[in-house]
C-alpha cells in the first residue's frame, strides 16, 4: 500500500475527531470573550474545560458535545 493512499477513518475516530474540533472551538470562542481558557486532554474525562473569569475570578467548567454531520 502507497503511504499517499488515504486509510478511511473508521466512525469512532471520526467522533473522537469531531468532539476534538468542537472542544477547540468551544475554546476559541472562550478565549475570544477575554476567558481564560485550558482543555483537559483524555478520553474518560468528567471536565472538558476549565474557564476562569478574569473579571471576577470565578472558575467554572464546562463540557463540549460535538456530532460531525453528513458530508454535503
Amino acid at each position: 500500500m502507497d503511504n499517499s493512499e488515504e486509510k478511511p477513518r473508521t466512525k469512532k475516530k471520526d467522533r473522537q475527531v469531531a468532539g476534538l474540533a468542537g472542544e477547540l472551538f468551544v475554546a476559541a470562542e472562550l478565549l475570544k470573550r477575554g476567558f481564560q481558557t485550558s482543555i483537559t486532554f483524555g478520553n474518560a474525562k468528567a471536565i472538558v474545560l476549565c474557564v476562569v473569569n478574569p473579571d471576577t475570578n470565578r472558575m467554572f467548567t464546562v463540557q463540549v458535545k460535538a456530532v460531525r454531520g453528513k458530508d454535503p
